[in-house]
């Protein structure tokens, strides 16, 4: 049994909150290592710092210590970590949306929080940006500045049900998916052809899908020398080395997009991509190429455009066509 629970040191505080406390301190030290266990102590045990924890089976799993500034509406996140066995199974959104959920009761309209390099893709799907909008002012000299991190923040909206929005959007997608199936004519069945001439507006059911002659006249091809696998495998490598390929490294999770394989029907990442690579699946250029772009056409599909996400499908598509001599085919924001 999993639920969420918002402690803190004080008066207040009875033999359960102390233990799950304690717990929460020992999460925090085992899994930030290089932070300092007194410093996660102090501030754990703080009275003005609240830390809303994870609870699986009475036991603390997952845990976000966080300090509220009513008379700012802001709120600093301080500490954030899911136990190291409960990783991969969406706790990590789970517990943040139930603490916006919180927060909003209690005033605060904006989340801050210093982020390294190994937390900032993590901070950036629960919707944290490093393009801070909040005014200086209200939070200088109120939050501790760290080296060699970012400060994000996340702005919070009432009327956004944070811990019921993903059963709201998989609702929405599945109506939105609905309304396109009446009007989709993908699953007619043509007649087909006992031979075919070559004229490609001769077989059934391609004129009335859009085509029109002239279309692919002209494509730009894909030019490369040398060994195929070769060539794919530097330019997978390339992707690696961007800096918006993040969320497209592993295949999505159920656990963080529960409806996320009833809307894309043909998944691909960067993970399948490398073995499709290095197992020489690649006969020709054009299919690797059209992989590559599946991947983005998925992510452009299930999430909505002014999302992080999207902005990665775009910056590394527009990278992976110039790698490749293609032109850029989004445009121009």
């Amino acid at each position: 049994i999993i639920r969420f629970e918002v402690i803190y040191s004080g008066e207040d505080a009875g033999s359960d909150w102390l233990y799950w406390l304690a717990g929460t301190k020992n999460l925090f030290a085992k899994q930030l290592p290089k932070m300092p266990k007194e410093y996660i102590s102090r501030l754990v045990f703080d009275r003005q710092h609240r830390n809303m924890v994870l609870l699986k089976q009475g036991r603390v799993a997952g845990a976000i210590c966080f300090r509220p500034f009513y008379e700012r509406s802001f709120a600093e996140i301080v500490f954030c970590a899911i136990s190291s066995n409960e990783q991969v199974k969406g706790y990590g959104t789970s517990i943040m949306n139930h603490l916006k959920q919180f927060v909003l009761g209690q005033g605060i309209a904006h989340f801050l929080t210093y982020a390294d390099n190994f937390a900032i893709g993590y901070f950036k799907k629960q919707g944290f940006s490093k393009d801070l909008t909040l005014d200086r002012a209200v939070y200088a000299g109120y939050i501790k500045d760290y080296e060699g991190a970012h400060l994000m923040q996340c702005a919070l909206h009432r009327g956004i049900p944070y811990v019921d929005m993903s059963c709201m959007l998989r609702v929405q997608r599945l109506a939105v998916i609905a309304a396109t199936a009446r009007r989709d004519q993908s699953g007619m069945v043509q007649a087909g052809l006992s031979s075919f001439s070559g004229k490609q507006w001769e077989v059934p059911g391609v004129v009335s899908a859009g085509w029109r002659r002239g279309m692919d006249a002209g494509a730009p091809r894909v030019q490369f020398s040398g060994d195929l696998q070769s060539f794919c495998s530097r330019l997978l490598n390339d992707l690696y080395g961007h800096g918006s390929c993040w969320p497209f490294l592993e295949p999505v999770s159920r656990d963080d997009a529960v409806d996320y394989y009833d809307i894309i029907k043909e998944p691909m990442d960067m993970q399948k991509l490398k073995g499709r690579v290095d197992s020489g699946h690649y006969r020709s250029v054009d299919v690797f190429v059209a992989d590559v772009q599946r991947m983005f056409d998925n992510c452009r599909l299930y999430n909505p455009p002014g999302s992080p996400y999207v902005a990665c499908a775009n910056a590394l598509q527009k990278f992976f066509r110039k790698q490749i001599g293609l032109p850029n085919n989004l445009p121009e924001a």
